[in-house]
């Protein structure tokens, strides 16, 4: 197994090498434990390698990462996780813009029954565990609005599952409203409503408020995620992440994360840490 986790790195590292000529293209590792009271089986490394291309052709971005999650001990485990993100968009006037967009999440077990699904706190996926292959689809439409003091946004959002095994396409599923806000001093900030739509429509099910602040070579973020459904902070509590980053060089990025999840539940509150480092060639 082990043999594999090296083969799987060297193939990593040579395909950077060979693209590192190529523009929009990052590579990075990371290293994190998402629950310090179980250090032994949420331990992680993952390697990871990006592109992002603006203005492929007018109006057109994509973005795609592959990631190379694993860990050694108390047992070896290896997957691959993988993002792949698409968006178009349409100016509608000199202040006002229409995007629409289609993202992707994948995640791929290779070795073990199992993998640490390392992308996805606190987003609109499922996150913890992937103990088989499963991809997630979302679609989604934003119209942004310049105004004197900053941009304005909506987002429509449908995440969803298509491939789960032991589950049927659609069992998860959500429509997601976000509204926020960009200034030009780089605070941005916002409220993202979460109706659950699989396993019982449930509308409102979750806000999740954001802020950060960038002003280089610095950033911050905070996200803070509260259940709106009955007995939520009883079985889910509060999930709050804080993240930070600092541009060493302009094409250099170190960065962190803490999520803490379970504040205030009726069971222990898990606090984790991520560091990592990407690269810009």
């Amino acid at each position: 197994m082990k043999r594999i986790a090296i083969l799987f790195l060297v193939i990593f590292l040579a395909g950077g090498v060979v693209m590192a000529q190529v523009p929009g293209l990052s590579a990075g590792g990371e290293l994190g434990i998402l629950d310090f009271n179980d250090i032994g089986d949420t331990m992680f490394l993952r390697p990871y390698a990006s592109y992002e291309s603006i203005d492929l052709i007018p109006g057109l971005d994509v973005y795609a990462e592959l990631g190379i999650p694993f860990w050694v001990s108390p047992e070896f485990w290896l997957g691959l996780d993988i993002n792949l993100f698409a968006g178009f968009s349409l100016d509608m006037s000199y202040e006002s813009t229409l995007t629409f967009f289609a993202e992707n999440v994948t995640f791929l077990p290779v070795a073990d029954d199992g993998m640490l699904s390392t992308k996805n706190i606190l987003s609109y996926f499922p996150f913890d565990w992937s103990y088989k292959f499963s991809t997630y689809f979302c679609l989604g439409v934003k119209y942004t609005y310049a105004m004197d003091f900053g941009d304005v946004y909506a987002m429509l959002e449908l995440p969803f599952n298509l491939i789960v095994e032991g589950a049927s396409a659609f069992d998860f599923s959500q429509l997601n409203l976000t509204v926020g806000v960009n200034l030009p001093a780089g605070v941005g900030g916002g409220l993202v409503i979460v109706n659950n739509l699989g396993g019982g429509v449930q509308f409102f099910e979750r806000i999740i408020a954001f802020g950060s602040y960038e002003a280089y070579p610095l950033y911050a973020g905070l996200k803070i995620g509260l259940p709106l459904y009955d007995n939520g902070f009883k079985f889910e509590g509060m999930t709050l992440i804080i993240e930070g980053g600092y541009h060493v060089m302009e094409n250099l990025l170190v960065y962190g994360k803490v999520p803490i999840l379970g504040l205030f539940s009726d069971g222990n509150a898990t606090l984790g840490l991520i560091i990592g480092a990407k690269y810009s060639f």
